[in-house]
């Protein structure tokens, strides 16, 4: 199967699968059909068991997207998904190379290293991989069979998208590791839990750059660029697109997390100009405060009052009148608005403002909606700075303020927003220092010479400095 184009950083199967729900009562929540429209068994297995053994959360439905495409590759090719790891190894390796991704052997211990390519982003590589280790653990663990009151597996083999050596070198390593048992809180913990966790044991690594969050590295130009961009955006759309992208704007809660809001997370906020969401890995629980101000909020009754209004089933035009569950924000047909509905008229309004900044010196950044969670993180960022200037300890305490604000379990993120917020600034040091040294420069002989028989202490200059002047200063008096 060769690919054909990448459509907003996601695989594009052409192997025809297409999915439908299942039936009413019947334990399978999703059908996979084939091309022909034959049941896929084995995708059609694993969603369920997934969502029996880990939940029914984004992360099953995301893998599936993953894992489409390998599916097909291997329908195509007449392979098949259940043989020996070896084998499945080197259907994986195909797979990869026809997405464009150079393979290597990792020489030093086992299995392959993988590079991104224009045609699989790094991000999605990743969540590929970490889609083809769950199916394969899912199958593995199998299913209940109540005749032997056992787990039947539905595949034979071990995971072949794990290393057994690494495996074993990974237990023998934490076996080594003193107080393994220990919080990292306690410090006598020979090494945190993140370096225990980040050791490697995928068959199939990838190898790239380190992470760079968006908008943090850019100028600082370009992020006002981008902030006037999202304004310009929100003034104009319509009063459900305009609640949802001030949330964006706001607290810098992901898209899916806006999208899925309840009334039930609005009253159990506890306090005005706040709402709960379900944050990612929260089980569908909404537990993440997102903080709303006073003009969002005016604009959000307002919409519950009139456009939802009209698309609710029972046309109820309060707040009070709403169940817990009901979502806020409603489609056509009274139904939970999905992301595809809110990216179609966000490209609209997004091609609005690169005409209308079209003229601008600096040329506008592609936006997506979760670049106005880059720009609230980086904007925090910069006030943190701002407010606790040389405060060592006050800025840690507010940087792990905008850690719990934003959930994050690790605070090596609000690290490489640091990090890439002050290279930005250190760069843009550098560049108005080098425009200014340019313009100092002299322009013609006699300013040259006026600046070579200057006053200036020759013991500043290194050897090869030293050596530059000299020729300057030879030209100089050439005729």
């Amino acid at each position: 199967m060769q690919p054909k184009q990448r459509s907003q950083g996601k695989f594009i199967s052409i192997a025809g699968f297409r999915k439908l729900r299942g039936p009413s009562g019947s334990p399978y929540e999703l059908l996979v059909f084939d091309q022909g429209w034959r049941p896929v068994p084995h995708l059609n297995e694993w969603h369920r068991l997934h969502g029996e053994q880990l939940g029914t959360g984004r992360t099953r439905d995301t893998y599936l997207d993953m894992l489409l495409p390998f599916m097909g590759f291997l329908l195509n090719k007449g392979y098949d998904w259940d043989a020996e790891p070896d084998a499945i190894r080197e259907y994986t390796r195909q797979f990869l190379r026809g997405w464009g991704c150079v393979i290597k052997r990792a020489w030093d211990t086992d299995g392959f290293h993988v590079e991104p390519s224009d045609l699989l982003h790094p991000s999605t590589l990743n969540l590929f991989l970490a889609a083809s280790r769950s199916f394969y653990q899912t199958m593995i663990d199998g299913k209940w069979d109540d005749v032997h009151r056992a787990r039947v597996p539905l595949y034979a083999f071990e995971n072949p998208m794990y290393s057994p050596m690494l495996r074993r070198w990974k237990r023998e390593h934490l076996r080594a590791v003193a107080n393994a048992g220990a919080p990292d809180l306690a410090g006598i913990r020979s090494e945190t839990r993140a370096a225990s966790r980040n050791k490697p044991v995928g068959y199939f690594r990838t190898r790239s750059d380190p992470w760079q969050p968006q908008v943090a590295g850019e100028a600082t130009a370009v992020r006002v660029l981008i902030r006037a961009a999202a304004n310009f955006m929100t003034d104009r759309a319509k009063l459900r697109e305009r609640v949802i992208l001030r949330i964006l704007a706001d607290s810098g809660p992901r898209l899916h997390e806006v999208l899925a809001l309840t009334v039930g997370g609005l009253r159990r906020a506890g306090h005005p100009l706040t709402a709960m969401v379900r944050s990612k890995g929260s089980g569908g629980r909404e537990v993440k405060e997102i903080i709303l101000t006073a003009e969002t909020e005016e604009a959000l009754h307002r919409y519950i009052r009139t456009d939802r209004s009209r698309l609710d089933p029972l046309g109820r035009t309060k707040l009070a009148q709403l169940g817990d569950d009901d979502p806020v924000f409603l489609a056509r047909g009274g139904r939970l608005i999905s992301a595809g509905a809110f990216r179609w008229q966000w490209v609209k309004l997004r091609k609005k403002a690169e005409r209308e900044f079209r003229r601008f010196p600096i040329p506008l950044p592609h936006l997506t909606p979760h670049m106005l969670r880059h720009l609230h993180v980086t904007e925090q960022m910069g006030l943190i700075l701002e407010l606790a200037p040389s405060d060592p300890e006050r800025q840690r305490a507010l940087k792990e303020a905008l850690q719990k604000h934003m959930q994050w379990r690790s605070a090596g993120t609000v690290q490489y927003y640091d990090h890439a917020l002050s290279t930005s600034a250190a760069h843009e040091l550098l560049q108005e220092a080098f425009v200014v040294e340019l313009t100092a420069q002299p322009g013609d002989r006699a300013e040259l010479q006026a600046a070579l028989t200057g006053d200036a202490d020759a013991s500043v200059y290194s050897a090869q400095a030293a050596e530059r002047l000299r020729r300057l200063t030879a030209l100089v008096a050439e005729p």
